[in-house]
């Protein structure tokens, strides 16, 4: 086999290697292989911890890095890392070192002879290599969805497992570098089984705090609705991830190595060790034990480990000679420190909210990166509801070829990849954002070829039928779809694939020529359509090949978990009475106009198309203006905290949000079917604002850029809602997509704008504080990753596009002046969803909604010649469910793991406060009634990432005591009673379903 063929075998968890020989020694591993400490109250126990921090892609390509290409950026190489340290680790079985980043491993591995890979599995089974983390990116926590977060740890796991077994399934999450770190990122590690947390960075105020207070590790409560099941012991490193000072022995560093001849000039042993001692001093004023850890490394360190481990040896040897202090110090590992602090059996404090936003310095916030590079930002949110699709229709089709694995694969691959904190964030340079989405898209691309092998064996009634090929459209988002545009004379099938797990109706719009149509459903019944004019913004698009004059809209009623087709032709539909064309017309008058919407009625100024109210239909009346307005980027030397840049990481306004000076030019579009805003705010902003009878929603689409920078001033565009909703200082941003987070203005933080920005993953909300029961909440959805907050009673903004002249001094030595593919600014096209309801019914229609966003329809085009004979031939609509899910139940995750065994992850996506005596209470799913036609052999829960058992899993965590009444490991889980699972709000249980043949 050729080795450098990466074939995952989903049924067995297994990656193909040609090393699957047994070491040659049993394993030792984890917790087994630490090293003796003192358990002296006297002793200070150092533990040197050697690591190399690997981004998968920044100031250089994931490729780049991993080969150390392009030596004029920096002469980075992961491959030269991982064979030094291999190399040096087998000189002494002392030594000891982490890895993280699966991605990189992987490549690695896959070069390596038998004898190579021997070598290594025996370290690992002896635990000198221990994996940390183990994704296969280390993942943002601000810009990530919860899906996609999963998908990253579960595919590096499992990577790592198929070739170390249990030796390679990682103890404890290794976070130390994310510019943040969110609850839910702390209650899917908890879930995902690892015992503890360590993250680098937090906010520099809190530091200081946690420093004085010794507060630098603590019991993380993940969650109010799971329990302690969610909650994870987390600790804050030192020195973010770097040595000491005075201790990089690294080629990079500058520090001098240690000289122990003493007829040398150059002589400095006794000053590195006095200097050691002193570190050792501070680092004890800041933790609760006699237990310290030491970070032997930095960001693509080791690429010449001896110089490392030779210093390293010699810093252990010197200290144990001619410390004048009780410290033993030895090579260690998170896990080991890890386990040290649990044996210490002290009481910890306990942290319910998260570590946002992060500033180091008293005027960095790095808040910017919630909202940098938006298009890559959208195409990663996109990529992943197509992934989850392609995921689905893998094991709904049984495609367990080779080659059908690998298009799975690839795209894990690449969706792990974007989740990594230089990539999603848009914190990467030019030339590297442009290879993320090179690897997204041909995962994409690659992944038609399944899409097509999957409808082949689902599609025809018959076994013989001829399969009909389907077009994929990835920039249907702006109205870019050439099957459709091209082939005006042929008949088109549209077909759309629901990954979701309950029905609902949804609408289409594709780009078309001309008024006449024909549309028909699934069972060739005339479907009611609209055309109406292309928003003239389209049109300048550079992304765009076509120049379609008009777009069509029909509605389409979604099967759960399921496709469903329809039929388009550009053909005149006799009888049709209801108006079939809707065209744009200038908006003119004095009175408001209303456009009425499902449950409310929104009000229009006539001349700017401004939204000014929504009524509700218990009568309630909201104000609403909702604006574009910009800030200016601030222009510093950074030389220091006081003239720092606003840059790709820091968002730092230069002052308050202005106002675009002119009324906006707006125009109608009006139909029985659809109300329609369109608005000229600039010559670079263009909103449509979207009212529809059957929508609780109000629909923003927006294009914003090019950004001009004739004026040497870079800008920071925002959209603003304000309301008369009493909100006071209180407003909530969603953590990761899934539970909501509580947040209160802070008017006094050092820059009090970025100060209270927020990460944005799918909603942001403000509510009337004072009327608990039955007060109003603003909701407002997002198509991608932002940053926002709201800066006065009753406001919400949220950051749409950056493009800024200055760079921020934190690493990438590059402005965040982004262009498109013709050479200008970067256009950006995206949408958000406002509702106003009541607090309990806009909760549920916010979970509701979000879940659709994220889990958007695969929509795929083919030709077809005659009508009946497709339906005769063809299945036109199916479910794969037995009936749609509760409606307090999502399925989150469908993967084939062999011909007769899927793995599915169900969520209870309702938070107790949402609906405390509805779709919040605990909910019964029989999984034998889940998949019909399938009958159920066995079932199993394990953990997160689905290697380990959920029960045993649970028995094998370590126990923690914190400062209140409920212990860790007390755990309210009820387990599978026949067949039965019950899942609680906000909880994820994962089952391998085992099929009769």
């Amino acid at each position: 086999m050729d080795v450098k063929i990466f074939f995952f075998i989903l049924g067995a968890c297994n990656f193909l290697t040609v090393s699957s020989r047994p070491p040659f020694t049993e394993p030792v591993c984890g917790y087994a292989s630490c090293p003796r400490w003192s358990s002296d109250p006297e002793t200070i126990n150092i533990h040197l911890v050697p690591h190399t921090h690997d981004d998968v892609g920044w100031l250089k390509t994931y490729e780049q890095y991993l080969f150390g290409t392009r030596k004029e950026i920096t002469l980075s190489s992961v491959r030269n890392i991982l064979n030094s340290v291999v190399n040096e680790l087998l000189k002494d079985p002392e030594r000891k070192f982490i890895y993280v980043e699966s991605a990189f491993f992987w490549k690695w591995w896959s070069e390596q002879p038998d004898s190579r890979k021997i070598q290594v599995e025996n370290l690992v089974n002896s635990g000198q290599l221990e994996f940390i983390g183990g994704g296969w990116s280390m993942n943002d926590e601000a810009s990530t969805h919860y899906s996609s977060i999963i998908d990253n740890m579960s595919f590096g796991h499992r990577f790592l497992f198929s070739l170390f077994g249990k030796c390679g399934i990682p103890r404890v999450a290794w976070q130390i570098d994310p510019f943040g770190h969110s609850r839910e990122q702390a209650s899917l590690f908890a879930l995902m089984n690892f015992d503890g947390y360590f993250s680098g960075r937090i906010d520099f105020y809190d530091k200081i705090k946690r420093v004085a207070n010794k507060s630098l590790e603590f019991i993380w409560s993940g969650s109010d609705d799971i329990g302690p099941r969610s909650n994870i012991f987390s600790g804050v490193l030192p020195e973010c991830y770097a040595p000491p000072k005075g201790f990089c022995f690294d080629e990079l560093c500058h520090d001098s190595p240690i000289v122990e001849d003493p007829t040398s000039v150059e002589y400095n042993a006794d000053e590195k060790v006095a200097l050691f001692v002193e570190h050792i001093k501070n680092y004890k004023k800041m933790y609760l034990t006699n237990h310290l850890i030491f970070t032997m490394g930095e960001d693509f360190n080791y690429e010449n480990a001896a110089t490392w481990y030779d210093n390293l040896d010699r810093l252990i040897g010197l200290m144990r000679k001619f410390s004048p202090q009780k410290i033993n110090i030895f090579y260690s590992t998170p896990s080991c420190y890890l386990l040290a602090l649990n044996q210490a059996n002290l009481t910890w404090p306990v942290k319910t909210d998260d570590f946002f936003p992060y500033s180091s310095d008293s005027h960095s916030y790095w808040a910017g990166f919630y909202s940098s590079r938006p298009t890559i930002k959208y195409y990663e949110r996109f990529s992943n509801s197509v992934f989850q699709s392609i995921k689905q229709l893998h094991a709904i089709a049984h495609l367990n070829q080779p080659d059908e694995n690998e298009v799975v694969n690839n795209f894990f691959h690449a969706m792990g990849i974007l989740q990594h904190h230089d990539a999603v964030t848009g914190t990467e340079r030019q030339h590297v954002a442009n290879d993320y989405s090179r690897i997204l898209s041909e995962a994409m691309n690659s992944s038609l070829s399944l899409i097509n092998r999957a409808f082949s064996q689902i599609l025809p009634k018959e076994t013989n039928a001829v399969a009909i090929y389907q077009h994929f459209c990835p920039l249907l988002n702006v109205s870019e779809c050439q099957i459709v545009t091209e082939v005006a004379s042929k008949k088109i099938a549209v077909t759309l694939y629901n990954p979701y797990a309950r029905g609902y109706r949804y609408t289409i719009r594709l780009p078309w020529d001309g008024s006449d149509f024909l549309i028909k459903n699934s069972i060739g019944q005339p479907v009611n359509g609209l055309v109406v004019p292309s928003p003239p913004y389209l049109k300048s698009l550079p992304q765009r090949s076509a120049n379609a004059s008009f777009q069509l809209e029909f509605p389409v009623n979604l099967t759960n978990l399921g496709f469903v087709t329809y039929f388009v032709e550009k053909q005149h539909q006799q009888g049709l009475t209801a108006d079939r064309f809707a065209g744009a017309e200038q908006m003119q008058g004095s009175e408001p106009l209303n456009a009425k919407g499902n449950g409310f009625i929104a009000s229009f100024d006539a001349e700017s198309g401004n939204i000014l109210s929504l009524t509700l239909d218990d009568g309630r009346f909201v104000k609403i203006n909702q604006k574009f307005q910009w800030y200016a980027g601030m222009i510093g030397n950074n030389s220091a905290a006081a003239f720092r840049s606003s840059g790709a990481y820091i968002f730092r306004p230069d002052g308050s949000a202005q106002d675009f000076p002119e009324t906006p030019k707006a125009e109608i579009v009006k139909h029985t079917a659809l109300f329609e805003v369109r608005q000229t705010v600039s010559d670079y902003i263009y909103q449509v604002i979207r009212v529809r009878p059957d929508s609780e929603f109000i629909e923003f689409e927006y294009k914003v850029g090019p950004i001009p920078i004739s004026d040497y001033v870079g800008k920071e565009i925002i959209t603003v809602f304000d309301t008369n909703i009493t909100s006071s200082d209180i407003f909530y941003t969603d953590s990761n997509g899934r539970q909501m987070m509580k947040r209160i203005r802070n008017d006094s933080a050092p820059e009090p704008i970025a100060g209270n920005y927020y990460p944005i993953n799918s909603r942001i909300t403000i509510k009337e504080e004072s009327k608990p029961a039955d007060g109003l909440q603003l909701v407002i959805l997002t198509d991608r990753s932002h940053g926002g907050s709201s800066l006065r009673d009753g406001s919400v903004e949220v950051m749409i596009h950056r493009r800024l002249l200055h760079d921020d001094a934190f690493g990438v030595d590059e402005a965040l002046n982004e262009t498109g593919i013709d050479g200008r600014g970067l256009v950006t096209v995206g949408k958000l969803f406002m509702n106003i309801a009541n607090l309990t019914n806009s909760n549920l229609l916010h979970r509701e909604h979000a879940q659709r966003i994220y889990m958007s329809p695969l929509i795929t085009f083919a030709l077809y010649e005659n009508l009946e004979e497709y339906i005769n031939d063809y299945k036109t609509s199916s479910s794969f469910l037995s009936s749609d899910f509760p409606d307090n139940i999502h399925l989150l995750s469908l993967e084939m793991l062999n011909s007769n065994e899927w793995l599915i992850r169900l969520e209870h996506f309702f938070q107790s406060v949402d609906d405390p005596t509805g779709h919040s209470k605990d909910e019964r799913v029989d999984v034998r009634k889940i998949f019909p036609n399938k009958k159920v052999q066995a079932v199993r829960e394990t953990t997160l990432t689905g290697l380990q058992d959920e029960r045993s899993a649970i028995e094998r965590r370590l126990r923690w005591h914190q400062n209140s009444s409920v212990d860790l490991k007390q755990d309210g889980d009820n387990f599978i009673d026949d067949f039965i699972i019950t899942l609680k709000p906000m909880q994820i249980r994962t089952l391998i379903i085992t099929f009769e043949s």
